[in-house]
């Protein structure tokens, strides 16, 4: 009988919803969950260390899935409720998620990558009001 040990690491990330000004919005039933196509995103941009964060702003296409907001795409907008841990092994499997639909969101406290994209994108999500938003 042998004995194999090895050393394993698995990372993890803390949700950072600090963008989240109160629970109003995110009791069941009032947003939807998700499933994004992860083949949509692109690694460096929106998920650079391994997740794609929480506030990511996203739209559900044609194929029922969602993808990243890019302006001209989507029948609903939303923003991502949880951080999504993409396999970055195979980029053909979706991941789940939460889409915030309405809600109040501090504007500054988005991921910084997504700010420009909510800057353009807060009219495609009228159920969520953007505080310290400049137009």
């Amino acid at each position: 009988m042998s004995t194999r040990i090895g050393v394993t690491t698995t990372s993890y990330q803390a949700p950072k919803r600090d963008w989240l000004l109160g629970l109003h919005g995110t009791e069941g039933g009032t947003n939807p969950s998700a499933t994004l196509d992860v083949s949509l995103f692109t690694g460096g941009t929106h998920y650079p260390n391994g997740y794609i964060p929480s506030g990511t702003v996203v739209s559900r296409v044609a194929s029922g899935l969602w993808g990243p907001y890019d302006g001209t795409n989507g029948l609903e907008h939303g923003l991502t409720l949880g951080d999504v841990s993409v396999n970055t092994a195979d980029l053909t499997s979706d991941a789940a998620t939460g889409v915030l639909k309405h809600g109040f969101v501090a504007y500054a406290k988005l991921p910084a990558g997504g700010r420009p994209v909510v800057a353009t994108a807060r009219t495609a999500m009228p159920g969520i009001d953007f505080a310290d938003v400049t137009p």
